[in-house]
């Protein structure tokens, strides 16, 4: 009872879709990216466990090795000896609870979207009682190298204590203990030293050729354990959220972009009436992946461009406009091609307090712009009225 549809928005702009009419519904293709237990599109393919309700493997198509895996968990304040069953019995010593699937349901079966939602119980080996049941979706659409999980947890304790030693969480393991790791924080890409880490923007694991990312969506805490493990703590004390977001973005080149494309989604305007057919169009555009706009600003008047008041020049007075505040994110030096809507009258780089710092370049609708390594900026615009 859904329609679910892959759109591109242009960056910066906007996309008008109409309502798809019954005729055009039937018309899609109704290729199935769900096989049983497995989500495929056309980059990979994620295979759900059945004992545990979580990811057993994601990887690409064909004989490619596992990227990651990943179940919930509950961690305990210390290891406690936990005997398993067999023929001999073993004893194992571990701080962590165990998980088993209750329920498995397709709740869509494209052909854009694949969904898998699994129900499971977190639960005390040693004396059986259930310490949240939890519920996950997994989705993998077609077209976008990303995987989508929402986990909603409903803890039947809360955790105390140390909220680095006892808590809930989203347990992954990738393979190779010699993989580069690499985190976002303040919006750059930064290494990693110690157990625990904050990380809100994303974890790079990088092993040989393959790049596969953990985007967090804010998420701010994770603890690593041993060399190829790592606890998303979702549930600590004092924790009242319940429901988390996180995406797995398999060889993508900019991780800090596919972070904030997560933090910051494209807004969403419901309108009765509209143009009819898709229409679409962008306002600025950045060709370079690693200059990021992060904010738009409103101009500062003219009489306010230079500091102290014997330095003011003469200046136009140009009183419509805005600004646009850029990052660098990937440390290296680049001649940014800023392209507008409009031809700008004149721009600038301009410091926080509103002060010009160099006159920019404008060539038809293009404003030259040279950014330095992690360079923090404001670019203003300026048109006549």
């Amino acid at each position: 009872d859904r329609s679910q549809a892959v759109v591109e928005v242009p960056g910066s702009g906007f996309l008008w879709i109409p309502e798809p009419s019954q005729s055009d519904s039937q018309k899609s293709s109704r290729v199935s990216p769900v096989e049983e237990m497995t989500l495929r599109n056309e980059f990979f393919e994620v295979l759900i466990n059945e004992n545990t309700g979580g990811i057993q493997h994601l990887k690409n198509h064909g004989r490619s090795p596992n990227r990651m895996s990943q179940q919930l968990s509950y961690r305990f304040p210390r290891e406690r000896k936990i005997t398993i069953p067999g023929d001999p019995p073993q004893e194992i010593e571990t701080a962590y609870a165990d998980v088993r699937m209750t329920k498995a349901e397709i709740t869509c079966n494209g052909p854009a979207l694949g969904e898998i939602v699994t129900t499971s119980e977190i639960f005390d080996q040693q004396t059986g009682e259930i310490l949240a049941e939890c519920r996950q979706t997994v989705s993998v659409w077609r077209g976008i190298p990303e995987v989508q999980l929402r986990i909603e947890l409903d803890p039947k304790i809360e955790p105390d204590g140390d909220p680095w030693n006892t808590y809930f969480s989203s347990r992954l393991a990738w393979k190779d203990e010699d993989a580069s790791l690499t985190r976002g924080l303040l919006q750059g890409a930064h290494g990693i030293r110690g157990e625990r880490l904050e990380a809100p923007y994303y974890l790079e694991i990088a092993s040989g050729e393959l790049r596969t990312t953990l985007l967090f969506g804010g998420l701010p805490f994770h603890r690593r354990v041993g060399s190829r493990m790592l606890d998303s703590i979702l549930i600590a004390a004092g924790e009242t959220r319940r429901t988390f977001d996180f995406r797995i973005a398999v060889d993508e080149p900019y991780p800090l972009l596919a972070a904030h494309a997560m933090l910051m989604p494209p807004g969403e305007l419901f309108l009765e009436q509209g143009p009819g057919d898709p229409i679409g169009g962008w306002f600025f555009h950045l060709k370079e992946r690693n200059i990021q706009i992060l904010s738009i600003q409103p101009i500062v008047p003219s009489a306010q461009w230079n500091e102290p008041e014997e330095h003011v020049e003469t200046v136009p007075e140009l009183t419509s406009g805005f600004a646009l505040r850029l990052l660098e994110t990937e440390g290296r030096s680049r001649r940014v091609k800023l392209k507008l809507f409009r031809t700008p009258q004149q721009a600038r780089k301009r410091d926080f307090r509103g002060r010009s710092i160099k006159e920019l370049t404008i060539r038809k609708e293009t404003v030259l712009i040279e950014m330095r390594p992690h360079e923090l900026v404001d670019v203003e615009l300026l048109y006549a009225d």
